[in-house]
């Protein structure tokens, strides 16, 4: 199928890379354990809110923002130790063959990364009741990868991934198959970018050289200075979000 020029292969690439990294130990985050790990220091009232409301509904955006930078940081510094990284595959045998260890261990940093702060910042849920990843989950994780890689297209569609994440007025919108969606040409711009970067990646041309990390080999695109960037771009557009829709100020979870 091809959507205003765009075909299938490169939309087709990202979404198999992304459904092999979710299913990988150490990658998937659980919503409900983050948010009480990270607010343990707030009431039982306040956490039950933060939990079926979203922390926006506690939190101001500034605070939020301080949060999320802290999250950021954590994250890359705990990422570069050897236990996040042992879930990872480290031979590219047991990798796709499109994929190898050092893109399915970026990849694995960055959606485990989006999960946490699209939570923090009062998105529900990516993954159904049987702990697969769901179809608006998916094109969630799309977006927010599209906005960490620089993805022109992708911070426009960050409003329609809260649209189908959305509360009771917006049951329909999430029911409706996303090919029937206006939004569908800007997912598939997205995905299909990703799908290139993936490409250039798996060529040896998006990450820097492997480097010596705590006795191991991990790609030079594993470190502060590649992963900052990306982790604040998310932040910040998903806070300009949460300040920016009506829906979000009412106090519904987005």
């Amino acid at each position: 199928m091809e959507v205003n020029g765009i075909t299938d292969k490169n939309y087709n690439k990202t979404v198999s890379l992304i459904g092999k990294v979710v299913s990988m130990p150490l990658v998937r985050v659980n919503r409900k354990e983050f948010l009480s790990r990270e607010s343990s220091e707030v009431s039982d009232e306040r956490l039950y809110k933060i939990i079926h409301e979203g922390p926006q509904s506690v939190y101001t955006p500034d605070e939020l923002e301080m949060r999320a930078n802290k999250l950021i940081k954590k994250n890359i510094l705990e990422t570069a130790g050897t236990s996040f990284l042992a879930g990872l595959p480290s031979n590219p045998v047991t990798a796709s063959a499109s994929a190898g260890a050092d893109i399915i261990q970026y990849f694995g940093f960055a959606i485990h990364l989006a999960q946490q702060l699209c939570y923090l910042f009062g998105k529900d849920e990516l993954f159904s009741e049987n702990n697969k990843l769901t179809e608006n989950g998916q094109e969630a994780l799309i977006i927010y990868l599209g906005i960490m890689l620089g993805v022109s297209s992708a911070n426009s569609g960050l409003m329609f991934v809260s649209r189908r994440f959305g509360g009771t007025a917006e049951k329909k919108i999430a029911k409706t198959a996303v090919t029937q969606t206006a939004w569908y040409p800007i997912l598939k711009k997205v995905g299909n970018a990703i799908g290139i970067k993936i490409t250039k990646q798996s060529t040896g041309k998006f990450l820097t050289k492997a480097i010596p990390v705590l006795g191991g080999i991990v790609s030079g695109g594993l470190t502060f200075i590649s992963f900052k960037p990306m982790g604040m771009k998310l932040e910040k557009a998903l806070k300009k979000g949460l300040e920016s829709d009506p829906i979000i100020v009412e106090g519904e979870i987005m």
